[in-house]
Protein backbone atom coordinates (compact mmCIF):
# COMPACT_ATOMS: atom_id res chain seq x y z
CA UNK A 1 0.00 0.00 0.00
CA UNK A 2 1.20 3.63 -1.04
CA UNK A 3 0.77 6.02 2.14
CA UNK A 4 3.56 8.41 0.57
CA UNK A 5 2.56 11.61 -1.22
CA UNK A 6 4.26 11.38 -4.60
CA UNK A 7 3.78 10.88 -8.17
CA UNK A 8 2.38 8.43 -10.21
CA UNK A 9 4.82 6.06 -12.03
CA UNK A 10 4.28 3.23 -14.69
CA UNK A 11 5.43 0.83 -12.59
CA UNK A 12 2.34 1.51 -10.35
CA UNK A 13 -0.60 -0.65 -10.91
CA UNK A 14 -4.03 0.26 -12.01
CA UNK A 15 -7.78 -0.53 -11.56
CA UNK A 16 -9.21 -0.35 -14.93
CA UNK A 17 -12.17 -2.48 -14.44
CA UNK A 18 -14.86 -1.20 -11.68
CA UNK A 19 -17.70 -3.51 -11.53
CA UNK A 20 -19.45 -2.80 -15.15
CA UNK A 21 -17.27 -0.28 -15.80
CA UNK A 22 -14.51 -0.31 -17.91
CA UNK A 23 -12.16 2.63 -17.63
CA UNK A 24 -11.38 3.92 -20.79
CA UNK A 25 -7.52 4.74 -21.93
CA UNK A 26 -8.37 8.34 -23.37
CA UNK A 27 -8.33 8.72 -19.02
CA UNK A 28 -4.75 8.41 -19.18
CA UNK A 29 -4.75 8.94 -14.89
CA UNK A 30 -7.39 7.76 -13.83
CA UNK A 31 -6.66 3.86 -13.39
CA UNK A 32 -4.05 4.61 -11.50
CA UNK A 33 -5.92 7.18 -9.52
CA UNK A 34 -9.00 4.78 -8.95
CA UNK A 35 -6.25 2.23 -7.40
CA UNK A 36 -4.83 4.95 -5.23
CA UNK A 37 -8.05 5.92 -3.74
CA UNK A 38 -9.62 2.93 -3.46
CA UNK A 39 -7.16 1.41 -0.83
CA UNK A 40 -8.91 3.41 1.73
CA UNK A 41 -12.18 2.34 0.93
CA UNK A 42 -13.68 0.91 4.54
CA UNK A 43 -17.08 -0.95 5.07
CA UNK A 44 -17.73 1.34 8.01
CA UNK A 45 -16.69 4.17 6.62
CA UNK A 46 -18.81 7.27 5.74
CA UNK A 47 -17.16 9.53 2.95
CA UNK A 48 -17.24 12.04 0.72
CA UNK A 49 -16.58 11.92 -2.77
CA UNK A 50 -16.18 15.48 -3.65
CA UNK A 51 -16.54 17.22 -6.87
CA UNK A 52 -17.51 13.71 -8.30
CA UNK A 53 -18.32 14.52 -11.64
CA UNK A 54 -21.00 12.65 -13.73
CA UNK A 55 -19.66 10.19 -15.90
CA UNK A 56 -16.68 8.90 -13.20
CA UNK A 57 -17.36 6.06 -12.16
CA UNK A 58 -15.56 6.24 -8.23
CA UNK A 59 -18.63 7.19 -6.34
CA UNK A 60 -20.58 4.15 -7.41
CA UNK A 61 -17.84 2.20 -6.95
CA UNK A 62 -16.89 3.36 -3.55
CA UNK A 63 -20.83 3.54 -2.26
CA UNK A 64 -20.70 -0.40 -3.11
CA UNK A 65 -17.96 -0.82 -0.40
CA UNK A 66 -18.60 1.90 2.66
CA UNK A 67 -21.17 2.24 4.64
CA UNK A 68 -22.54 5.54 2.70
CA UNK A 69 -20.98 7.79 0.50
CA UNK A 70 -22.20 11.44 -0.23
CA UNK A 71 -21.06 12.56 -4.21
CA UNK A 72 -21.71 16.13 -4.38
CA UNK A 73 -20.83 18.27 -7.69
CA UNK A 74 -21.47 21.49 -9.11
CA UNK A 75 -23.12 20.28 -11.67
CA UNK A 76 -26.93 20.36 -12.07
CA UNK A 77 -27.03 16.88 -14.07
CA UNK A 78 -26.11 15.76 -10.69
CA UNK A 79 -29.78 16.67 -9.64
CA UNK A 80 -30.97 13.76 -12.01
CA UNK A 81 -28.76 11.15 -11.04
CA UNK A 82 -30.73 8.03 -9.20
CA UNK A 83 -28.81 7.51 -5.45
CA UNK A 84 -29.79 4.84 -2.88
CA UNK A 85 -29.29 4.40 1.41
CA UNK A 86 -25.89 3.92 0.14
CA UNK A 87 -25.20 6.74 -2.59
CA UNK A 88 -26.51 10.16 -1.72
CA UNK A 89 -25.96 12.57 -4.26
CA UNK A 90 -26.41 16.60 -4.06
CA UNK A 91 -25.37 19.43 -5.71
CA UNK A 92 -23.02 21.36 -3.56
CA UNK A 93 -20.11 23.97 -4.82
CA UNK A 94 -17.06 23.29 -2.79
CA UNK A 95 -16.51 26.93 -2.62
CA UNK A 96 -20.34 26.11 -0.05
CA UNK A 97 -19.33 22.91 1.45
CA UNK A 98 -19.07 24.00 5.30
CA UNK A 99 -22.58 25.21 4.96
CA UNK A 100 -24.11 21.59 4.10
CA UNK A 101 -22.22 19.21 6.30
CA UNK A 102 -21.94 19.29 9.75
CA UNK A 103 -17.86 19.34 11.45
CA UNK A 104 -16.35 16.02 11.69
CA UNK A 105 -19.22 14.26 9.28
CA UNK A 106 -16.47 12.18 7.30
CA UNK A 107 -14.08 9.11 8.22
CA UNK A 108 -12.40 10.03 4.40
CA UNK A 109 -12.62 12.76 1.86
CA UNK A 110 -11.93 11.62 -1.43
CA UNK A 111 -11.29 14.58 -4.09
CA UNK A 112 -9.60 13.69 -7.63
CA UNK A 113 -8.09 15.63 -10.24
CA UNK A 114 -9.94 18.74 -8.98
CA UNK A 115 -7.71 21.22 -6.69
CA UNK A 116 -5.77 22.11 -9.85
CA UNK A 117 -9.07 22.91 -11.30
CA UNK A 118 -10.00 25.80 -8.21
CA UNK A 119 -6.43 27.41 -7.60
CA UNK A 120 -8.34 30.34 -6.42
CA UNK A 121 -10.60 28.49 -3.82
CA UNK A 122 -8.41 25.59 -3.21
CA UNK A 123 -7.40 26.89 0.30
CA UNK A 124 -10.59 27.58 1.50
CA UNK A 125 -11.97 24.34 0.20
CA UNK A 126 -9.03 22.56 2.17
CA UNK A 127 -9.76 24.18 4.97
CA UNK A 128 -13.34 23.00 4.79
CA UNK A 129 -12.19 19.61 4.46
CA UNK A 130 -9.89 19.62 7.31
CA UNK A 131 -13.43 20.72 9.84
CA UNK A 132 -15.17 17.79 7.86
CA UNK A 133 -13.10 14.78 8.43
CA UNK A 134 -13.37 13.18 11.78
CA UNK A 135 -10.03 13.22 14.12
CA UNK A 136 -8.61 10.24 12.71
CA UNK A 137 -9.77 10.67 9.57
CA UNK A 138 -8.03 10.99 6.06
CA UNK A 139 -8.22 13.39 2.75
CA UNK A 140 -7.22 11.27 -0.31
CA UNK A 141 -6.37 13.79 -3.22
CA UNK A 142 -4.64 13.22 -6.43
CA UNK A 143 -3.70 16.92 -8.57
CA UNK A 144 -2.42 17.22 -12.13
CA UNK A 145 1.30 19.08 -12.53
CA UNK A 146 2.02 21.38 -13.48
CA UNK A 147 -1.60 22.70 -13.22
CA UNK A 148 -0.51 22.53 -9.50
CA UNK A 149 2.50 22.40 -8.31
CA UNK A 150 4.04 20.41 -5.64
CA UNK A 151 5.33 23.31 -4.07
CA UNK A 152 1.73 24.33 -4.19
CA UNK A 153 0.29 21.54 -2.60
CA UNK A 154 2.94 21.77 0.46
CA UNK A 155 2.28 25.60 1.02
CA UNK A 156 -1.56 24.84 1.30
CA UNK A 157 -1.10 22.04 3.11
CA UNK A 158 0.53 23.87 5.88
CA UNK A 159 -1.26 27.16 5.60
CA UNK A 160 -4.43 24.61 6.78
CA UNK A 161 -2.25 22.72 9.01
CA UNK A 162 -2.74 19.72 7.68
CA UNK A 163 0.18 16.60 7.44
CA UNK A 164 0.97 14.07 5.07
CA UNK A 165 0.37 10.42 6.67
CA UNK A 166 3.70 8.90 5.49
CA UNK A 167 6.09 11.90 3.90
CA UNK A 168 6.20 13.37 0.51
CA UNK A 169 8.03 13.10 -2.25
CA UNK A 170 8.69 16.22 -4.23
CA UNK A 171 10.62 15.15 -7.14
CA UNK A 172 9.19 13.93 -10.36
CA UNK A 173 10.51 10.56 -11.96
CA UNK A 174 12.14 9.66 -14.93
CA UNK A 175 9.10 6.77 -15.38
CA UNK A 176 6.23 9.43 -14.07
CA UNK A 177 2.96 8.60 -16.01
CA UNK A 178 2.67 11.56 -18.26
CA UNK A 179 -0.38 12.84 -20.21
CA UNK A 180 -1.45 15.16 -22.41
CA UNK A 181 -0.72 18.87 -23.20
CA UNK A 182 3.15 18.65 -23.21
CA UNK A 183 3.36 15.61 -20.74
CA UNK A 184 1.01 16.19 -17.47
CA UNK A 185 1.86 14.86 -14.10
CA UNK A 186 -0.46 12.82 -11.57
CA UNK A 187 0.41 13.44 -8.00
CA UNK A 188 -1.27 11.30 -5.12
CA UNK A 189 -1.44 13.09 -1.56
CA UNK A 190 -2.75 11.63 1.88
CA UNK A 191 -3.55 13.99 4.07
CA UNK A 192 -4.72 13.98 7.70
CA UNK A 193 -5.11 16.87 10.42
CA UNK A 194 -3.85 14.00 13.82
CA UNK A 195 -1.01 12.12 14.55
CA UNK A 196 -3.29 8.76 13.90
CA UNK A 197 -0.62 5.75 13.40
CA UNK A 198 -2.58 3.65 9.95
CA UNK A 199 -3.18 0.32 11.14
CA UNK A 200 -3.62 -1.24 7.71
CA UNK A 201 -5.44 -4.83 9.66
CA UNK A 202 -7.62 -2.37 11.52
CA UNK A 203 -8.32 -0.29 8.44
CA UNK A 204 -10.38 -3.37 6.24
CA UNK A 205 -8.94 -2.49 2.94
CA UNK A 206 -11.91 -3.56 0.27
CA UNK A 207 -9.83 -3.53 -3.36
CA UNK A 208 -10.82 -6.57 -6.03
CA UNK A 209 -7.35 -7.33 -7.23
CA UNK A 210 -8.51 -9.55 -9.45
CA UNK A 211 -9.67 -6.42 -11.14
CA UNK A 212 -6.24 -4.76 -11.04
CA UNK A 213 -4.00 -4.27 -13.73
CA UNK A 214 -0.22 -5.10 -12.70
CA UNK A 215 2.33 -3.20 -15.47
CA UNK A 216 4.52 -5.40 -17.67
CA UNK A 217 7.35 -2.73 -18.13
CA UNK A 218 8.24 0.60 -17.62
CA UNK A 219 8.10 2.83 -20.91
CA UNK A 220 5.14 5.04 -21.60
CA UNK A 221 2.93 4.51 -24.51
CA UNK A 222 2.05 7.60 -26.58
CA UNK A 223 -0.07 9.97 -24.45
CA UNK A 224 -3.89 9.83 -25.37
CA UNK A 225 -6.86 12.21 -25.01
CA UNK A 226 -7.33 13.92 -21.48
CA UNK A 227 -9.38 12.38 -19.21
Amino acid sequence: MNLESRYFTYLDKQLKQMDDFYVPDEWWSRGYEYHFAAQFLNKNDIILDAACGIEHPFKLYASKRVKICYAIDIDERIEQLEGNDKLIYKRINLNDIENNFEPESFDKIFCLSVFEHIPEHALKVLKNFKELIKPDGYIVMTLDHPFMKTSDIVSLVNAVGLQFVSGMDYDIPKNAIKGPYNGLKCYSALLTKSEYTWNEQEHNVIVDLDKVIVPKEKKPTKPKETK
